[in-house]
């Protein structure tokens, strides 16, 4: 049998036990519905509504049941939405019409499994070491923490698709950029863009990147390209309302270390809300169909004053805050943000990412730092890096850790020895 043959029919083998064999229910209903039911309301230049009726339905299904559920309640109660990013509402309408087969969380899930095992194998190919090939393959297409996010129906697992963009450019040893390629890449980080914005510096990164390593002024185009995108898509098929920044987050941030704040005690959305709730003495309903969702008016007043109490906290206690975006930056080299565990476990993931930090700076590897650094950067001074958050940093971490591993290997010349089985005479 052809090897490559042989190479893909073992990938695609792999890929479909793990989806027989361990489906992933994924976020809440109060988070998901808005997606899955509303691509099934979508319609071009309409609103993003969604059924509230769904949210109930789907707390009583079991996890191979909502694979194949259609979102077809008789009795719809729709209600208009804003508050996510709007992309990947788009992403569950195309695949839920290109695979029919499965209802719109099963369609998705199964692509995402065809395209983790697609960059995969692209990756896998432009890799020319036996020793990295086998690592990759043990390390990243192998790991459970990269499998359950491919099979988990929600937008986290696209933040993979810039690094893998940036990895593709990074093995290639092309003399010269091809430029259908490359406008192509641009535009599949500007749909990254849209359904996770957390990407943008990456995205930004690879275009410095890809014209530094060609020397051809071509890509600096990718700039106004990807402008373009973002002007046309917020302009004709954007729902999404800001409302005042991410500032939700980034007070409730504080919380995932120890401080001095009661308020903040723990990493949870509910800090946020109790805080606004002590201060004004009225009550901010985070559910789906609450005054934090419905009303963009009381939105804005509630994160003016979650603004207000975390530069106040910034004035009072920078060295906290200093020592936060410390911990999350580093974290963001390691295994991420663990939620739950004590203050020691982050220290020591911290410590990891340090080490991995220090061996790449010391070995002078300013385009790995500044890539996985990129991949981050976006929220970790304010917010750590938990897995589902960082995950597309995880492609990076993977490669340039099993880089490290095998550096001296082929400085040595050990990554071409074969050993082969000699008959006796």
């Amino acid at each position: 049998m052809n090897k490559n043959i042989f190479e893909i029919i073992t990938f695609f083998a792999f890929c479909s036990i793990v989806y027989i064999m361990q489906p992933v229910k994924g976020m809440s209903p109060v988070y998901s519905v808005p997606y899955f039911s509303g691509a099934k309301q979508l319609s071009f230049g309409g609103e993003w509504k969604f059924d509230l009726a769904e949210v109930d339905i789907l707390k009583g299904k079991s996890i191979q049941d909502l694979y194949f559920y259609d979102f077809d309640n008789e009795n719809k109660e729709l209600l208009p939405y804003n508050l996510t990013n709007s992309g990947f509402l788009y992403l569950v309408a195309l695949t839920d019409s290109i695979i029919p087969v499965l209802g719109p969380i099963g369609a998705i899930v199964f692509f995402q499994l065809l395209v983790h095992m697609f960059i995969c194998w692209i990756i896998y190919k432009k890799m020319d070491n036996k020793i990295m090939k086998k690592l990759f393959l043990f390390f990243y297409y192998c790991n459970p923490l990269v499998i359950y996010f491919a099979l988990f129906p929600f937008y986290y697992f696209w933040q993979v698709i810039p690094s893998v963009i940036f990895i593709y450019y990074y093995f290639d040893k092309s003399p010269k950029i091809n430029y259908y390629l490359y406008t192509l890449c641009v535009f599949l980080a500007f749909l990254a863009f849209v359904i996770r914005p957390t990407v943008l510096f990456l995205v930004l990164g690879i275009i410095g990147y890809v014209w530094y390593k060609y020397q051809n002024k071509y890509a600096l185009l990718g700039i106004p390209f990807f402008a373009l995108l973002v002007m046309i898509w917020g302009n004709y098929f954007n729902h999404t309302e800001r409302a005042g920044g991410p500032w939700h987050t980034i007070y409730i941030g504080i919380g995932a270390y120890p401080n001095p704040y009661p308020e903040l005690e723990k990493l949870s959305d509910n800090q946020g809300y109790e805080t606004y709730n002590k201060l004004t003495g009225e009550q901010m309903s985070a559910s789906i169909d609450g005054t934090y969702t419905k009303s963009i008016e009381k939105r804005k007043t509630y994160l003016n004053l979650l603004k207000n109490q975390y530069l106040k906290i910034v004035k009072e206690n920078p060295l906290l805050i200093t020592r936060n975006a410390i911990l999350n930056y580093f974290q963001g080299f390691s295994i991420g943000y663990i939620t739950g565990k004590p203050y020691y476990v982050h220290l020591i993931i911290s410590l990891t990412g340090l080490f991995l930090f220090l061996w790449l700076f010391l070995t002078k590897r300013w385009v790995e730092i500044g890539a996985i650094s990129l991949s981050h950067i976006s929220f970790t001074p304010y917010y750590p890096p938990i897995q589902a958050y960082y995950y597309g940093s995880i492609l990076l971490i993977c490669i340039f850790s099993i880089s490290v591993i095998i550096s001296p290997l082929v400085e040595w010349g050990l990554n071409k020895v074969e050993i082969r089985y000699k008959p006796r005479p």
